[in-house]
C-alpha cells in the first residue's frame, strides 16, 4: 500500500487507479475514498511546489509528527501529557524549534492555545486526551492520544497546510 500511495503522490497513477489499488488490498470503498481525499491536498501542494516537495522521513511516528509540525512553521505545542503521547515527547527532545507548553488540565491547555492563536494570528496546536473541549469559535487544532484530530474554527485548508496528508476532516 505504501508503494501505491507513493505512486499516487508522485503523479505516477491516477486517483481512479489509486482507488482500485486500495480496494484490491482490502480497504472498503469508503475507506479508500477517505484516504484519497486526505491525500488530495498533498498532491495539489506537491504539484505547485514542483519536484522534491514530498520527502521521505524515517523514524518513529512521533518524529514524523514533529517534522510535519516543524515544516508547517509550528513553534508551540500546547499539551496535557498522557502516556499515549510518549513518542511525540521523545521526538520533541530532538526538535528545539518546537516549544512544549504543558498544562495540568485540558481546559487550561485549550485556553492557552486559544489565547496564543488570537494574539499571534497563528493556529494553536494542542495535544490532549479529550478533544471534545474545543469550542467552535476557537482557532485551535487539537489531537488526542489516539491520533484523532479535531478543529474548532480552523479551516480545512489551514489544517491541511499544518498536517499535510495526515489530516482528514471527519
Amino acid at each position: 500500500m505504501k508503494d501505491l500511495v507513493k505512486q499516487y503522490l508522485d503523479n505516477g497513477i491516477s486517483r481512479r487507479k489509486l482507488m482500485k489499488g486500495l480496494s484490491a488490498v482490502g480497504l472498503s470503498t469508503v475507506a479508500a475514498k477517505t484516504m484519497a481525499q486526505a491525500l488530495a491536498p498533498a498532491t495539489a501542494r506537491a504539484a505547485e511546489a514542483g519536484p522534491g516537495a514530498i520527502r521521505a522521513v524515517t523514524g518513529t511516528g512521533g518524529r514524523l509528527f514533529t517534522q510535519q509540525l516543524k515544516s508547517a512553521g509550528v513553534e508551540y505545542l500546547f499539551c496535557n501529557p498522557s502516556t499515549g503521547d510518549a513518542a511525540i515527547y521523545d521526538a520533541l527532545v530532538d526538535e528545539p524549534a518546537i516549544q512544549l507548553i504543558k498544562g495540568i488540565q485540558e481546559g487550561a491547555v485549550v485556553a492557552m492555545a486559544d489565547g496564543f492563536a488570537r494574539l499571534s494570528g497563528k493556529t494553536g496546536i494542542v495535544g490532549i486526551a479529550n478533544i471534545s473541549v474545543l469550542r467552535r469559535d476557537m482557532p485551535v487544532l487539537g489531537c488526542d492520544g489516539g491520533g484523532r484530530w479535531a478543529t474548532a474554527s480552523v479551516t480545512a485548508a489551514a489544517a491541511s497546510r499544518i498536517l499535510g496528508g495526515i489530516y482528514h476532516r471527519g
